[in-house]
C-alpha cells in the first residue's frame, strides 16, 4: 500500500489507472487462477485435513477475530483484502485503459510486424538484381530507419539482411564469407542505430523536465545504475544494466 501511495503521489492517480489497465490485460488469467487457489486453500483450512495449515481466520500478516466477516468468505483473508482493494478501483477508467492496451498490442504486435515483413519482402524483391555494394547500402539505410522506429521489431530486419546479403555475396565471398559478412553488417547497423537513438533521441529528450521526472532520474535505482556504470572495467552488473536497463530495451 505504501508503494502504491508513492506511485500515486509521484505520477498521479490517472497514470496508476493506466498501469492497472495493463495489469488487467496481462494478468487476468493468472489472477483468476490465484483466486481459485485461494478458495481451495480456504476450503482446506476449514476442513482441517492438513494439520500443518493455518486456521481459516488466521493470516501471516495478522489474526482476525472469530466474528470478522472476512473469515466467512470463500477466499483467504489476504485474498479478500486484495480483492477489496481492486474493487475500490475506478473500474470504468481501468477497463477503458485495458481496451486501449489491447488495441495498442494489436497495432504494434500484429499490424506493424506484418507490415514490416511485407515491406522488407518487397525490398528483397526489388534489390535482387543489384550488386553487393548497392544492396548493402540500401539495406543499411532501410535497416537504420527501421531500427529507429520503436514499434518496428528487429527480427525481420535481421532476417532480411540474412536473406539478401548472402544471396548477393556468395559468388564473391563464398557462402561462409557471405554469412559472416551479413552478420557483421547486421551487428554494425544495430550498434550504429543504438548510438543514433541515444544521441539524437535520448540526449535531446533528456533536457525536458517531464521526461526526467517520468524516468525518475533522481531515484535510488537510477543513482545506483549511474554509480555502477561509472566504475571502471566490465562487470556482470554493468553489462546487465546496458542490456536491460532503461533506454537499452527496445523491440529487439
Amino acid at each position: 500500500e505504501m508503494v502504491l501511495e508513492k506511485i500515486r503521489t509521484k505520477y498521479g492517480n490517472d497514470n496508476l489507472n493506466i498501469a492497472r489497465g495493463l495489469f488487467v490485460v496481462t494478468c487476468s488469467p493468472v489472477l483468476l487462477g490465484y483466486f481459485c487457489l485461494s478458495a481451495v486453500n480456504q476450503v482446506v483450512r476449514r476442513i482441517g485435513i492438513n494439520p500443518c495449515s493455518q486456521p481459516a481466520n488466521n493470516e501471516v500478516e495478522g489474526t482476525t477475530t472469530a466474528g470478522d466477516d472476512r473469515t466467512n468468505g470463500i477466499l483467504t483473508v489476504r485474498a479478500e483484502r486484495q480483492l477489496a482493494r481492486m474493487r475500490a478501483w475506478n473500474r470504468a477508467k481501468v477497463y477503458t485503459y485495458a481496451i486501449y492496451w489491447g488495441i495498442a498490442f494489436m497495432i504494434l504486435s500484429v499490424l506493424v510486424s506484418k507490415l514490416t515483413v511485407v515491406f522488407l519482402s518487397w525490398i528483397i524483391e526489388k534489390v535482387e538484381d543489384f550488386n553487393l555494394i548497392a544492396v548493402t547500402a540500401i539495406m543499411a539505410v532501410v535497416g537504420a530507419m527501421m531500427f529507429l522506429l520503436p514499434p518496428v521489431p528487429g527480427v525481420p530486419v535481421y532476417l532480411a539482411l540474412g536473406i539478401v546479403l548472402p544471396s548477393q555475396g556468395y559468388k564473391i565471398l563464398g557462402w561462409p564469407g557471405a554469412i559472416l559478412y551479413s552478420t557483421g553488417v547486421g551487428l554494425v547497423l544495430k550498434l550504429f542505430s543504438s548510438a543514433l537513438e541515444q544521441k539524437l533521441i535520448g540526449e535531446n529528450l533528456s533536457h525536458y523536465v517531464k521526461v526526467r521526472q517520468f524516468v525518475g532520474i533522481n531515484s535510488k535505482l537510477m543513482k545506483a545504475m549511474r554509480l555502477e556504470l561509472g566504475s571502471g572495467g566490465i562487470s556482470v552488473a554493468k553489462v546487465a544494466i546496458l542490456i536491460g536497463g532503461p533506454g537499452a530495451c527496445d523491440s529487439d
